[in-house]
């Protein structure tokens, strides 16, 4: 029902059930995992608020938007290598809401631990992104994270 509600005030044209509704479809919540739809909400979301072209970060009702966060887990979940550039961009970022930075130092460090997606396996790194996840917070988002 709530994934109904969020895809009609989306069609509607209510901006943030963009965003909202990419989350549905990045987890599956409520819908089948769409990670291509996901993308493609989680673009329109961001376009939507007439920023410039090489602009990844808005902020909106004082909430931190990384596009190359947002679109990096769509990859991540595809378990493609795209995810990488986009996670080492959004780690420039320091205005990422700590749950989010924690998030990504944590994905990021499974990547370098394990050599996923074309990684080089890199223990030393790994392990300096998950200390550096522990001063954010001691979790990854899932889709349970999500719902709280």
């Amino acid at each position: 029902r709530g994934f109904k509600l969020l895809n009609e005030s989306a069609d509607s044209g209510h901006v943030n059930s963009k965003l909202y509704l990419g989350y549905c479809y990045l987890y599956g919540l409520g819908t089948p995992q769409d990670t291509q739809r996901a993308r493609d909400l989680f673009q329109n979301y961001f376009d939507s608020f007439n920023h410039k072209a090489d602009q990844r970060l808005i902020i909106v009702d004082n909430r931190v938007i990384d596009l190359d966060y947002l679109i990096g887990l769509t990859y991540y979940y595809e378990n493609s290598p795209e995810c990488i550039p986009l996670f080492e961009a959004s780690l420039k970022s320091n205005t990422f809401v700590r749950l989010q930075r924690s998030d990504l130092l944590r994905k990021l460090a499974s990547c370098y631990q394990d050599g996923k997606f074309g990684t080089e396996v890199n223990h030393t790194k790994a392990e300096k992104l998950l200390t550096d996840s522990q001063k954010y917070g001691p979790y990854e988002i899932t889709s349970t994270t999500i719902l709280l």
